[in-house]
């Protein structure tokens, strides 16, 4: 696991709330380095970027290049696997495909070791993020061929179960014996050095989770893999969901359901999970893909600025069944934000009939679509399946996504949420979401009156909703940037606080007795409001 680190000194870590990785060796790349001590440069975390990681950079002397170093928070994913999977992925990605992701010199899994906790030591990724070089978005977009390329590839493995990656020697007996790929894929040097083992999702992992047993993988096909993240969060129910703390940090602020009620919702839904699942078995094998790609994990080569020199960000990674893959974030076409094109990168039938100024508007507009469009034609090209995915199959598939990820969130996120995607997606059932032949019919109905119930909890949620909107915007006018769990940077805390208690005084000083009671629980940055980036996965 040391890889070509020798045995120095690499202290640095222990007033960041660990023992520090000491007793690593610096930079021993060659016998003639051994003596560099590395010193650390900067702490990366708090920079603007949300992480579930304290992250490094490490400057040696006599060396051109940074080292990152990497340390999970306890929220990040389960304890061991996590790293494990981790470093396997990236190695797996790399060999299988050639994505350039940074190599890892050292790591180790083990938080025991005498280091005092699980790391990652890699090469920094050559260059600077697509974020920092190119904050415009529609002008990201333009880097998006190689990470068409890497998305193809990924999504043309035959995989023969549903995890997450590991080395051979990582995974069970049991599970080493299974292959890796699919039957009738090629065998190769990965086929030999990985396996696929248990799934290093968060949702398996949150809270108590990480005590409990439970499947969490490898599965067969993609029924079990979702009947298995529904019942995760019934088994956690059962078990946790009456306790003094869980009922104290609910996020739903509506009408208060019994743990019973959310577990016959939730087995509800995974009756209906066999009618859902697309019936070409192309959309629903597994597939892996990254847990997310945004600009800020996309660096550019400084030499060639034309050119993609990494991908970062492979923590969490897992195989999933490819409906599920999501497009990069910042290869996104948005048809309400352009006023002639409607199909990206395609002029309107009616473009000769418009003014000139409309039409010097509608070629502006074609030329911000465009890269999109190339995006998803490369994307075809190189993996029809995945297109028909994201693009013929695309309100079935982000139906089923948000469904799934709902289902490991039902105590936190509320009923009446969940419940609504169930009603919408039973309207839209042989709509927008084909009706499955083997399913003619769904097993489940709601009836008028649970709609309304519904309905009225909903209207509950989106009174928070909008109060979260509305400080935003409130501090977005002072400068101050809040994230989506209501962070802001450690030195606008002050400020952001004391504004966001003046709104709340002026609001209240406006409404009746009971309309304050409601506002205070509706209020967005009380305490002890649900976050999903403070929920440990170590458990106790």
């Amino acid at each position: 696991m040391l890889g070509s680190l020798n045995a120095t000194s690499l202290v640095i870590l222990r007033r960041y709330g660990c023992r520090g990785i000491s007793s690593y060796a610096s930079t021993a790349r060659s016998q003639e380095d051994s003596l560099m001590v590395p010193t650390l440069k900067k702490w990366l975390y708090g920079s603007g970027i949300r992480s579930f990681n304290r992250i490094f950079a490490l400057q040696f002397d006599g060396a051109r290049e940074d080292l990152i170093a990497r340390i999970p928070f306890p929220s990040a994913g389960p304890r061991g696997l996590l790293t494990k999977s981790e470093v396997a992925t990236m190695d797996f990605v790399r060999r299988k495909l050639g994505v350039p992701i940074p190599k890892v010199l050292a790591w180790d899994p083990s938080p025991s070791n005498f280091v005092g906790t699980e790391f990652i030591i890699t090469e920094k990724c050559p260059g600077m993020s697509l974020a920092e070089k190119l904050p415009d978005t529609s002008t990201a977009s333009l880097y998006s061929a190689n990470v068409a390329m890497w998305m193809g590839g990924l999504a043309n493995i035959r995989f023969s179960q549903f995890g997450s990656i590991y080395y051979k020697e990582d995974v069970d007996e049991s599970l080493q014996a299974r292959p890796l790929y699919a039957e009738g894929g090629e065998e190769d040097d990965c086929s030999e050095r990985f396996r696929i083992g248990p799934s290093v999702e968060r949702a398996f992992y949150r809270l108590e989770r990480a005590d409990m047993e439970f499947d969490r993988g490898p599965w067969p096909d993609a029924y079990s893999y979702l009947k298995a993240s529904a019942e995760c969060e019934i088994q956690w129910m059962k078990t946790y969901a009456n306790s003094e703390e869980a009922v104290r940090t609910q996020r739903h602020i509506g009408p208060m359901h019994n743990v019973a009620r959310h577990v016959s919702v939730l087995k509800q839904w995974i009756s209906m999970i066999p009618a859902f699942i697309p019936s070409s078995d192309k959309l629903a094998r597994p597939a892996l893909s990254h847990p997310g790609i945004l600009s800020k994990l996309v660096f550019i080569d400084d030499s060639d600025l034309w050119d993609t020199s990494g991908l970062i960000g492979w923590q969490g990674a897992s195989i999933q069944p490819l409906f599920l893959t999501g497009r990069p974030e910042f290869v996104r076409h948005e048809a309400s934000k352009f006023k002639f094109i409607k199909s990206p990168g395609i002029l309107p039938a009616n473009f000769s009939q418009l003014t000139p100024a409309a039409q010097a508007q509608a070629l502006e507009e074609q030329t911000q679509s465009s890269p999109f469009r190339s995006f998803l034609v490369m994307v075809r090209s190189l993996s029809p399946e995945l297109f028909d995915a994201w693009v013929q199959h695309q309100k079935h598939a982000q139906t089923l996504k948000t469904l799934s990820v709902s289902a490991s969130h039902v105590w936190s996120q509320g009923l009446p949420l969940f419940e609504h995607l169930l009603m919408n997606t039973i309207d839209e059932y042989g709509k927008s979401i084909p009706k499955h032949p083997d399913y003619p019919e769904l097993p489940v109905t709601f009836s008028s009156e649970e709609k309304k119930r519904t309905a009225k909890g909903l209207q509950e949620i989106a009174t928070e909703h909008k109060l979260f909107g509305d400080i935003k915007n409130a501090l977005h006018k002072k400068g101050i940037e809040m994230d989506v769990d209501g962070s802001v940077r450690a030195e606008d805390y002050t400020a952001a606080r004391e504004e966001a208690k003046a709104m709340r005084r002026s609001i209240l000083g406006r409404l009746a007795q009971k309309e304050r009671i409601m506002l205070k629980a509706a209020w967005p940055l009380r305490d002890t409001k649900f976050a999903y980036n403070q929920e440990s996965c170590i458990g106790k």
